[in-house]
């Protein structure tokens, strides 16, 4: 976090475009590479208040984004798995969440990515955990209320991606992850007309 927002963001991007796969668990927080303009600054401006961080938000969201690209570009493929508590925690105004829940739905739609939620109150034959990235077999990334984790580790990545399996197993997908984002949607539009 000491180098800032943006150099943190500029710093992994040959990560992402080395990367052929990119496996993604969020528990609280639509993944990074899902994430909208408006919502990507929404966050960015929790972190930066949290840490007291002076970054220029402008340059941190520009710098997320390239996320953004690198899913939309079709040269990697990602598969996440996202808890749908995620969606219900909102970040930004409605109007940020709502073209949150849009692009999640239109993304879920790409021939590179599969999307799962995992329903709430489903039997769980695995817990919630902190979220983690899984880069190829070669590399997991996690982010922490005080700091991030990595690990290059074989034995500990095979450990990150029998997790990830057995979440993945908990999880909906295709229609019934679309039906789970719509759910987030309708909640959020009756909180506001209320």
């Amino acid at each position: 976090m000491r180098a800032g927002l943006k150099q943190q963001s500029e710093r992994v991007k040959p990560l992402y475009e080395r990367t052929r796969l990119i496996r993604a668990y969020e528990p609280q927080t639509v993944p990074g590479f899902l994430q909208t303009p408006g919502y990507t600054r929404a966050v960015i401006e929790d972190v930066s208040r949290f840490h007291d961080l002076t970054d220029d938000i402008d340059q941190a969201v520009e710098g997320r984004l390239n996320r953004l690209r690198i899913l939309e570009s079709g040269m990697c493929g990602f598969s996440f798995v996202i808890e749908a508590g995620a969606l219900y925690a909102q970040r930004g105004s409605v109007a940020v969440m709502l073209e949150q829940f849009d692009y999640i739905d239109h993304a879920a739609r790409f021939a590179n990515v599969a999307l799962g939620i995992i329903p709430l109150g489903r039997l769980r034959t695995i817990w919630p955990g902190e979220g983690f990235y899984v880069y190829d077999e070669s590399l997991v990334r996690s982010e922490h209320w005080t700091g991030g984790y990595r690990t290059k580790r074989p034995s500990e990545i095979a450990t990150y991606l029998r997790i990830f399996m057995l979440l993945q197993s908990q999880a909906v997908y295709g229609e019934a992850a679309r039906a789970e984002v719509a759910a987030a949607r309708r909640l959020l539009q009756s909180r506001e007309i209320a």
